[in-house]
């Protein structure tokens, strides 16, 4: 009792939780996902809906699989913090990285992305890949994620931490710092929203990755089988047909 209590009230302080329901089919009892506002792969609406391309795939799955769950909408290191203490059972949609790999397990590809570095000024990849560069030029990314982590890995100055795309482009726009690193179709969406020109900034491809969902160790010890099923399962649902390449 204590626990729905708790979800209703982060729901009322900004935590959104939306439950959906199947007829049970596996013993797996409801299952309880964690993400982020991440417009176009995952987002939210006023009333209560949750849409995007990820999302999508990851319910048509669900749906397949007859399995109950639970999605809430968080800032994307609290959902990660959430799974790995136990308080849900996975996360999407994300890449994988080694930090996640110690209490969680990688699905198959729910979509892809493609890391862009954004910025006012021309760089090319020899010069981003220069020391002056990494020491002299700070980047930022959405905290807790995997390219916020790699930018950390391979030495580059990471002096902030915005907590999502919003305040990542808030960064840039307000020159507090020198580029920032996003995923393409994310920050096509945002700047979207924001009525401005993709083109007013300079863009460097950097790295295109698969997404999927990331289930807790803990959660497919307690089921196994599980993750095979989910993954069998994608296989029925198409792939996004836009904002993400096939």
């Amino acid at each position: 009792m204590s626990r729905v209590k708790i979800r209703i009230a982060d729901a009322v302080t900004g935590l959104l939780l939306a439950l959906i329901t199947f007829p049970v089919f596996a013993a797996v009892d409801r299952l309880r996902l964690a993400t982020q506002e991440w417009a176009p792969y995952q987002y939210s609406t006023a009333d209560g809906g949750i849409h995007g391309l990820a999302t999508d795939r990851v319910r048509c799955a669900l749906g397949k699989m007859q399995q109950p769950y639970q999605i809430a909408f968080m800032e994307w290191s609290k959902a990660q913090l959430e799974v790995r203490q136990g308080a849900f059972d996975g996360f999407f949609v994300a890449s994988r990285n080694d930090t996640r790999d110690k209490y969680a397990t990688l699905s198959d590809t729910v979509a892809q992305q493609q890391w862009v570095l954004y910025s006012f000024q021309d760089v090319d990849n020899n010069q981003f890949a220069t020391m002056d560069y990494k020491e002299g030029i700070s980047v930022a990314a959405t905290f807790g994620s995997a390219k916020w982590f790699w930018l950390k890995k391979n030495g580059y100055r990471v002096d902030k931490y915005p907590k999502d795309t919003r305040r990542l482009v808030d960064l840039l726009l307000e020159r507090k710092v020198g580029a920032i690193l996003e995923t393409r179709e994310v920050m096509e969406q945002e700047m979207q929203r924001r009525g401005l020109k993709l083109d007013s900034f300079n863009q460097l491809e950097l790295y295109s990755n698969e997404l999927g969902v990331y289930f807790s160790n803990e959660f497919l010890g307690r089921n196994p089988g599980f993750l095979q099923r989910f993954n069998q399962a994608l296989k029925s649902c198409p792939l996004p047909a836009t904002g993400v390449n096939p």
